[in-house]
């Protein structure tokens, strides 16, 4: 699973329509196709979470200065609709 985090500033809002997108991906078997939908809280928080936690380690600094764990027990947080973000998996 990936995610991706989008931030929607006005006058932008979120288009519903982009919920369940699929994109045809190169495998060994032609049908496969990749499925982007928005996360679900508290459904997925775990899997935002653990994508999150994996990004932080692939950087090579501590992100403990933005009060990242505190970030993550808060999940949606900035990230929820009603804060005008979004987080999606595929």
């Amino acid at each position: 699973m990936f995610a991706a985090t989008i931030s929607l500033t006005p006058p932008h809002t979120f288009d519903p329509t982009w919920t369940r997108l699929k994109y045809p991906m190169t495998s060994r078997q032609p049908s496969s196709c990749l499925t982007i939908r928005p996360a679900i809280f508290p459904r997925d928080k775990q899997h935002v979470a653990t994508l999150f936690l994996a990004y932080a380690h692939s950087l090579p600094i501590d992100l403990s200065f933005q009060n990242f764990a505190s970030e993550l027990a808060a999940l949606p947080g900035q990230y929820a609709a009603e804060e005008r973000g979004a987080v999606f998996l595929a």
